[in-house]
């Protein structure tokens, strides 16, 4: 990536300490991009990627079973 505010190091750092706390979380690389997103590509990728984690991280879980 091409971000000048956040190093992608620090990103990669809160990866691992997310998953070391046994977080959900979803790693987005944009080659090329910058943090404020201006190329239109890397909007639509961010809000795809976003979109995609919230229905899978949102999802009501499944009704249970009545046991008789």
């Amino acid at each position: 990536t091409d971000d000048t505010i956040v190093p992608i190091a620090q990103s990669k750092a809160m990866a691992r300490a997310l998953d070391g706390a046994k977080k959900p979380y979803q790693l987005v690389e944009l080659p090329g991009g910058d943090h404020s997103l201006n190329a239109s590509s890397s909007r639509v990728k961010i809000a795809t990627e976003i979109e995609r984690f919230l229905a899978k991280s949102l999802s009501p879980p499944a009704p249970m079973q009545a046991t008789n």
